[in-house]
């Protein structure tokens, strides 16, 4: 969760390569991630699963956020597909 928090902090900055950065970590947490909905731990962490990470992107409005600006860049608008 606390990459997570990050993520979105980066994507609160007017940065264009910090929102860049911060769209390539969520590809790589939705590409990685197990397909299982249900939540499991490992240890003492919780693992991000399909459910919990898309239950962050609507908590915290991040497609809101992803779609406000910079939609004129070819590039941002390929990680958005992905996304």
């Amino acid at each position: 969760m606390f990459r997570l928090k990050m993520i979105l902090r980066s994507l609160q900055i007017p940065s264009f390569s910090g929102k860049m950065n911060a769209l390539n970590e969520i590809n790589k947490i939705v590409s990685s991630m197990s397909y299982h909905p249900h939540f499991r731990t490992i240890g003492d962490e919780e693992q991000l699963t399909t459910e919990r990470i898309a239950e962050w992107i609507k908590t915290n409005n991040v497609l809101a956020i992803v779609l406000r600006d910079i939609l004129h860049q070819p590039q941002y608008v390929e990680k958005l597909d992905k996304l």
